[in-house]
Protein backbone atom coordinates (compact mmCIF):
# COMPACT_ATOMS: atom_id res chain seq x y z
CA UNK A 1 0.00 0.00 0.00
CA UNK A 2 2.56 2.17 0.67
CA UNK A 3 4.01 1.82 -2.42
CA UNK A 4 1.40 2.84 -4.36
CA UNK A 5 2.10 6.63 -2.75
CA UNK A 6 5.53 6.35 -2.53
CA UNK A 7 6.90 6.27 -6.08
CA UNK A 8 3.99 8.79 -7.11
CA UNK A 9 5.31 11.36 -3.89
CA UNK A 10 9.25 11.58 -4.76
CA UNK A 11 7.99 12.04 -8.67
CA UNK A 12 5.91 14.73 -7.22
CA UNK A 13 8.45 16.44 -5.06
CA UNK A 14 10.83 16.16 -7.43
CA UNK A 15 8.72 17.90 -9.93
CA UNK A 16 8.20 20.59 -7.49
CA UNK A 17 11.67 21.30 -7.02
CA UNK A 18 12.46 21.35 -10.71
CA UNK A 19 9.39 23.96 -11.63
CA UNK A 20 10.96 26.02 -8.77
CA UNK A 21 14.37 25.86 -9.81
CA UNK A 22 13.14 27.22 -13.45
CA UNK A 23 10.57 29.50 -11.61
CA UNK A 24 13.52 30.93 -9.67
CA UNK A 25 15.87 31.77 -12.70
CA UNK A 26 12.75 33.58 -14.54
CA UNK A 27 11.52 35.25 -11.49
CA UNK A 28 14.92 36.85 -10.83
CA UNK A 29 15.45 37.82 -14.55
CA UNK A 30 11.66 39.30 -14.18
CA UNK A 31 12.94 41.22 -10.09
CA UNK A 32 11.11 38.60 -8.31
CA UNK A 33 12.47 38.85 -4.87
CA UNK A 34 14.62 35.37 -3.55
CA UNK A 35 12.32 35.68 -0.66
CA UNK A 36 9.27 34.81 -3.20
CA UNK A 37 11.03 32.34 -5.30
CA UNK A 38 12.50 30.62 -2.50
CA UNK A 39 8.59 30.14 -1.00
CA UNK A 40 7.08 29.44 -4.26
CA UNK A 41 4.49 26.71 -4.53
CA UNK A 42 5.89 25.22 -1.09
CA UNK A 43 2.12 24.46 -0.45
CA UNK A 44 2.50 21.72 -2.96
CA UNK A 45 4.62 19.62 -0.69
CA UNK A 46 1.52 19.95 2.47
CA UNK A 47 -0.27 16.56 2.47
CA UNK A 48 -3.61 17.98 1.20
CA UNK A 49 -1.53 19.14 -1.98
CA UNK A 50 0.47 16.63 -2.62
CA UNK A 51 -0.67 13.55 -1.96
CA UNK A 52 -3.86 14.28 -4.78
CA UNK A 53 -1.14 15.65 -7.06
CA UNK A 54 1.14 12.79 -6.77
CA UNK A 55 -1.83 10.52 -7.13
CA UNK A 56 -3.46 12.24 -10.00
CA UNK A 57 -0.02 12.97 -12.01
CA UNK A 58 1.85 10.15 -11.03
CA UNK A 59 0.03 7.35 -9.47
CA UNK A 60 -3.24 5.46 -10.52
CA UNK A 61 -5.42 8.61 -10.24
CA UNK A 62 -7.29 10.97 -7.24
CA UNK A 63 -10.80 11.62 -7.41
CA UNK A 64 -11.60 14.51 -9.65
CA UNK A 65 -13.33 16.37 -6.34
CA UNK A 66 -9.60 15.63 -4.00
CA UNK A 67 -7.79 17.02 -7.14
CA UNK A 68 -10.01 19.90 -7.70
CA UNK A 69 -9.64 20.52 -4.06
CA UNK A 70 -6.45 20.04 -3.71
CA UNK A 71 -5.75 22.87 -6.69
CA UNK A 72 -8.56 25.24 -5.20
CA UNK A 73 -6.70 25.09 -1.67
CA UNK A 74 -2.94 25.58 -3.76
CA UNK A 75 -4.49 29.03 -5.12
CA UNK A 76 -6.00 30.05 -2.03
CA UNK A 77 -2.35 29.38 -0.51
CA UNK A 78 -0.55 31.43 -3.12
CA UNK A 79 -0.70 34.85 -4.44
CA UNK A 80 1.01 34.44 -7.61
CA UNK A 81 -2.55 32.74 -8.70
CA UNK A 82 -4.50 35.41 -10.42
CA UNK A 83 -7.54 33.07 -8.35
CA UNK A 84 -6.51 34.01 -4.89
CA UNK A 85 -7.40 37.83 -6.22
CA UNK A 86 -10.42 37.71 -7.37
CA UNK A 87 -12.25 40.95 -6.85
CA UNK A 88 -9.04 43.02 -5.88
CA UNK A 89 -5.82 43.78 -7.60
CA UNK A 90 -3.10 41.89 -7.62
CA UNK A 91 0.00 43.20 -6.98
CA UNK A 92 2.98 43.54 -8.77
CA UNK A 93 5.19 41.16 -7.22
CA UNK A 94 2.44 38.52 -7.54
CA UNK A 95 1.73 39.55 -11.25
CA UNK A 96 5.27 38.85 -11.96
CA UNK A 97 5.99 35.94 -9.95
CA UNK A 98 2.88 34.56 -11.97
CA UNK A 99 4.59 35.31 -15.04
CA UNK A 100 7.61 33.34 -13.65
CA UNK A 101 5.39 30.35 -13.14
CA UNK A 102 3.85 30.30 -16.02
CA UNK A 103 7.83 29.91 -18.11
CA UNK A 104 8.68 27.86 -15.32
CA UNK A 105 6.07 25.66 -16.27
CA UNK A 106 6.72 25.57 -19.28
CA UNK A 107 10.20 24.74 -18.96
CA UNK A 108 9.46 21.58 -16.89
CA UNK A 109 5.69 20.68 -18.69
CA UNK A 110 6.83 21.09 -22.21
CA UNK A 111 4.69 23.18 -24.31
CA UNK A 112 5.82 26.78 -25.30
CA UNK A 113 4.76 29.74 -23.15
CA UNK A 114 3.27 31.73 -25.57
CA UNK A 115 0.81 29.45 -27.15
CA UNK A 116 -0.35 28.35 -23.51
CA UNK A 117 -0.68 32.09 -23.18
CA UNK A 118 -2.46 33.06 -25.93
CA UNK A 119 -4.68 29.98 -25.77
CA UNK A 120 -5.75 30.94 -21.73
CA UNK A 121 -5.53 34.69 -21.76
CA UNK A 122 -9.22 35.29 -22.29
CA UNK A 123 -9.96 33.20 -18.89
CA UNK A 124 -7.02 35.00 -16.57
CA UNK A 125 -9.62 37.97 -14.72
CA UNK A 126 -7.53 40.46 -13.90
CA UNK A 127 -8.38 44.14 -12.89
CA UNK A 128 -7.63 47.25 -14.96
CA UNK A 129 -4.43 47.67 -13.08
CA UNK A 130 -2.98 44.16 -13.13
CA UNK A 131 -3.63 44.00 -16.59
CA UNK A 132 -1.99 46.62 -17.07
CA UNK A 133 1.51 45.25 -14.87
CA UNK A 134 0.89 41.43 -16.93
CA UNK A 135 1.31 43.13 -20.20
CA UNK A 136 4.22 45.38 -19.45
CA UNK A 137 5.96 42.14 -17.51
CA UNK A 138 5.29 40.00 -21.25
CA UNK A 139 6.97 42.72 -23.05
CA UNK A 140 10.21 42.23 -20.50
CA UNK A 141 9.66 38.15 -21.45
CA UNK A 142 9.59 39.03 -25.03
CA UNK A 143 12.72 41.25 -25.44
Amino acid sequence: MASEILWPLCHHVATVFRHKYHVARAGRSLGVSWRRCLIHDVSKLMPSEALPYARHFYGRGSSQEEFDRAWSEHWHRNDHHWQYWRGREMSEDAVREMVADWLGASAVYGGWFWDWYEKNKSRIELGPEAREILTRVLKEVGE
